[in-house]
């Protein structure tokens, strides 16, 4: 178990603080907020347990002395030199273990060579294609989707609340995760073959039927649980995402059995629900549930 700091305190850092005791083979013990954007709290209260907060990188790594810094996406406008690669930098000199989101990595990849040789163990890079083959193969366990329809709607922390609740009652499942964080917490990552262009539609939708087939085979699971990334359908003109090309794929792949849809809260009356639920469903051919 390697202690973890995370770097800045934000939404997206509540959400991993919140399940933080779901965390595999890292123990959080320090949040670290922006220099001088401090609110008199001292600790955040995530549920499970109380977690040190304190404001300004340098006094975390003091205060807590972490093994791994955890570099996290933040949603404002911060300036990536500033408040993002000088602190790299630092926990490098200072021999820390990094983890960086995904749009991080891009970005201090053109500044810092061979950054992967300081990440705390980094994922598989190799990007075979999966084999599969020339039909969709039936799902025999039952299947849950967890969608939003559209970006930014908590997504990910419903994942992580779902996993829990499925544990505490002993249930058995293969879960995949619309983030590349979700392995740190015991399930599978975004595949990496269903978000990138060089493949089409069609190999993505016969090779994410094939590779759930597989994980079924494997582990012989109660449930199969998966996130859908990005939006399920287009809202408005003004919302356009990945036009829900990627929910298609998904839907097609696996037919789910059930279907859990993230909404904004209060936006809708019930006959607009509706209208959601019956879109959905002859779009993609199944209905929401949840």
């Amino acid at each position: 178990m390697k202690s973890v700091m995370i770097y800045p305190f934000g939404k997206e850092t509540e959400v991993i603080a919140r399940h933080s005791d779901m965390l595999k083979d890292l123990e959080l013990v320090c949040l670290a907020g922006l220099k001088g954007c401090g609110g008199g709290k001292n600790v955040f209260d995530a549920g499970c347990r109380r977690i040190p907060l304190v404001y300004g990188f340098e006094e975390g790594m003091e205060t807590c002395e972490p093994e791994v810094i955890w570099f996290v996406s933040f949603r404002g406008y911060l300036d990536f030199e500033e408040e993002y690669l000088s602190y790299i930098k630092l926990a490098i000199e200072s021999k820390k273990k990094l983890i960086l989101d995904e749009s991080i990595v891009k970005l201090a990849e053109k500044s810092i060579n061979s950054i992967s040789e300081y990440f705390y163990k980094p994922s598989d890079t190799e990007k075979k294609e999966p084999e599969y083959g020339d039909y969709l193969q039936p799902i025999n366990t039952p299947v849950i989707y967890i969608c939003s329809l559209y970006g930014s709607l908590c997504k990910f922390d419903l994942q992580l609340m779902l996993r829990r609740e499925l544990q505490k009652r002993d249930i058995s499942m293969v879960q995949v995760g619309t983030k590349k964080m979700s392995s740190r917490f015991g399930f599978w990552d975004l595949p990496w073959f269903m978000e990138t262009d060089s493949i089409t539609d069609k190999k993505k939708t016969l090779m994410f039927n094939q590779y759930l087939k597989e994980l079924e085979e494997k582990d012989r699971p109660d449930a199969i649980v998966v996130g859908v990334p990005g939006e399920v359908c287009i809202p408005t003109n003004k919302y356009i995402g990945g036009f829900g090309y990627l929910a298609r794929d998904y839907f097609v792949a696996v037919r789910p059995d059930i279907v859990i849809m993230l909404l904004p809260y209060g936006l809708y009356q019930q006959k607009e629900l509706d209208n959601i639920s019956e879109t959905i469903a002859s779009r993609l051919g199944a209905p929401v549930d949840i």
